[in-house]
């Protein structure tokens, strides 16, 4: 009876292990993980987190897509918007050149208003860190503030950046729970910590890290992979990756500050 359980639990283990891999997850670090605590355990924790496999990032077309002018709902091959009156191809290139600009006034670098705007810089970064956002995506539940700029969408997280008192502030949200917002960083070189953490955890080779890096100006791509591969014995579980991950994206963020001030002479 004893073994008939060891063997149905390590058959379930494997199962999750299966799933991750159909998820883009690594099969054998969530079977490992899926027979110390429980494949059920596991298996439902996995199916809560991102799906990161190539089919999950194909594009789904809808019936309906977002007014570029009021943000309402309108039939995607509607050429006037029922609700603001406005014709829709127009409003969309007006819409699409108001985000690149204001995102220019904001100071963002270059390389990221590129990706923003649909240019792949690298391969790296297809179906990941590429606009245009497909959605209209106003900051939610707030009606005045920072103007909240979104740079593209990504597994139904709408990824954007806004400028309040403190500087520049990136975060997250998913569309299904928009006032869920996650902060990720107050700089871009902060911000490029998450994502290139994203990029190391589909395992791409090193060569194939730095040459994204240098295609976007990120700077710490070398002290990411040697913090990683000195801390990655810790980061079992998906808490200590997060605390891990803040911990270094707030560092560099504080460096990014200490930049910033000392390039800005006195009055």
């Amino acid at each position: 009876m004893l073994i008939s359980l060891i063997l149905l639990w390590i058959a379930l283990s494997l199962g999750v292990g299966l799933l991750a891999a159909r998820r883009g997850r690594k099969a054998v670090g969530w079977t490992i993980l899926a027979c110390l605590i429980s494949p059920v355990v596991a298996g439902i924790f996995l199916m809560t987190i991102d799906d990161r496999s190539p089919r999950a990032r194909q594009p789904v077309v809808a019936t309906h897509i977002d007014c570029p002018g009021c943000g309402q709902r309108i039939l995607r091959d509607a050429r006037v918007c029922r609700h603001c009156g406005g014709t829709v191809a127009e409003m969309a290139d007006r819409s699409e050149a108001e985000r690149i600009a204001a995102l220019r006034r904001l100071g963002v670098s270059e390389p990221l208003v590129q990706l923003s705007s649909g240019t792949c810089l690298h391969e790296a970064f297809r179906g990941i860190c590429v606009g245009p956002p497909t959605r209209a995506h106003p900051r939610p539940g707030v009606s005045d503030g920072p103007v909240w700029i979104a740079l593209w969408d990504q597994d139904a997280m709408v990824y954007a950046v806004l400028e309040d008192e403190d500087g520049l502030e990136f975060n997250r949200y998913s569309i299904e729970r928009p006032r869920d917002i996650d902060v990720i960083a107050r700089s871009e070189q902060g911000f490029w910590m998450h994502r290139f953490d994203f990029l190391y955890e589909r395992d791409l080779p090193d060569d194939t890290l730095r040459q994204a890096a240098q295609a976007v100006g990120f700077r710490y791509l070398d002290r990411y992979l040697r913090e990683r591969n000195a801390a990655d014995a810790q980061l079992g579980t998906f808490a200590a990756h997060r605390a891990w991950l803040q911990s270094l994206i707030a560092s560099v963020d504080s460096d990014a500050a200490s930049v910033l001030t000392t390039a800005i002479p006195p009055r």
